[in-house]
C-alpha cells in the first residue's frame, strides 16, 4: 500500500519528466536542423499542453492515523490507592510501618514516578495494545515499590533492640504477603484499564492499492476514491543576476 500523496506526486513527476523528454528531443532535432542547409530555416517542432485533465480512480486500502488517549485516573486517587496497599503491606510485619516522613519519602517518590510513567499516553493505534503495555509497566513499578518497602522494614528491624545479631524481617504469613502483592497487581491493572480513554483520532495518511487492475476487479462505490484534477503547465526560468558588488545570485522567473 502507498499513500495518496506518493501516488499523485509520482503521476505529476511523470508528467514533468515527459515534458523533459520532449524538450530534449526538440533540442536534438534543432541540432539536426542546423546541419541541414534547407531545414535550418525551419522552426523546430515543440509542443505544449497548456492544460491536462486527469481522472484518477484509486481503491482505498487503509489509513494511517494516531489515536489520542486520556488518562483519567487523577493523581490524588492514584496515590490514595497505592498508599492503601502500602499500609496493608506494612500490617504484614510484626512492627507497623514507620510514621517518619523521611522513611516514607522513597515510597512516595516511587509512587509519583509510577503515575508519571503510567499517565503518559503514546500515540498508538491499538487501545488494547496500549492497555497491555501499561499493565506490564504497572507490575514493574509495584515490584520496585515492594523492594523499597522490604529495605525500609529491614532498617526498622535493625534499629529495634535485639541481642541477636542476625537481622530477620518477620512476616505474619508468607502466603498472605504473596497474595497481597498479587492482589495489588491485579487491582492496579484492572483500574488502569478503566481509566484509559480514547478521546480523538488524527488521520496521517490515506492508503491506496498501487495495483490499478484492482479498481476494476475489486473496487466498489464505497472503496473507490475518484480524483479529478486539471494541471496547468507553467515554465520557470532561472537567471543569474550580478549586483553592484559583483555577487552573483539566482533569480527564478515564471512564465
Amino acid at each position: 500500500m502507498i499513500t495518496v500523496a506518493q501516488y499523485l506526486s509520482f503521476i505529476f513527476s511523470e508528467i514533468t519528466r515527459a515534458r523533459v523528454i520532449a524538450d530534449t528531443e526538440s533540442v536534438r532535432i534543432a541540432g539536426e536542423y542546423a546541419k541541414d542547409p534547407v531545414m535550418k530555416h525551419f522552426s523546430v517542432p515543440r509542443f505544449k499542453i497548456p492544460e491536462l485533465e486527469l481522472n484518477i480512480p484509486m481503491v482505498i486500502a487503509g489509513a494511517q492515523y494516531n489515536n489520542i488517549y486520556t488518562f483519567t485516573w487523577q493523581y490524588e486517587e492514584f496515590e490514595k490507592f497505592m498508599l492503601g496497599y502500602v499500609d496493608r503491606f506494612g500490617r504484614q510485619f510484626a512492627k507497623p510501618f514507620p510514621n517518619d516522613a523521611r522513611e516514607m519519602m522513597p515510597v512516595r517518590q516511587l509512587i509519583k514516578e509510577a503515575y508519571t510513567d503510567l499517565s503518559e499516553m503514546p500515540n498508538l493505534q491499538d487501545l488494547n495494545q496500549l492497555v497491555i503495555e501499561k499493565k506490564e509497566d504497572a507490575v514493574q513499578h509495584i515490584d520496585r515499590i515492594v523492594k523499597t518497602l522490604m529495605g525500609i522494614y529491614a532498617n526498622v528491624e535493625r534499629v529495634k533492640p535485639n541481642p541477636n545479631p542476625l537481622i530477620v524481617t518477620r512476616f505474619i504469613r508468607i502466603q498472605t504477603m504473596e497474595d497481597l502483592i498479587a492482589e495489588w497487581k491485579k487491582m492496579i491493572q484492572q483500574t488502569l484499564g478503566e481509566n484509559i480513554r480514547l478521546t480523538d483520532s488524527v488521520l496521517k495518511n490515506l492508503l491506496i492499492s498501487p495495483e490499478t487492475q484492482i479498481v476494476k476487479t475489486e473496487g466498489t462505490d464505497i472503496s473507490i476514491l475518484q480524483i479529478r484534477a486539471k494541471i496547468t503547465e507553467e515554465g520557470i526560468f532561472v537567471n543569474s543576476v550580478t549586483n553592484a558588488e559583483g555577487e552573483e545570485t539566482k533569480v527564478v522567473d515564471f512564465e
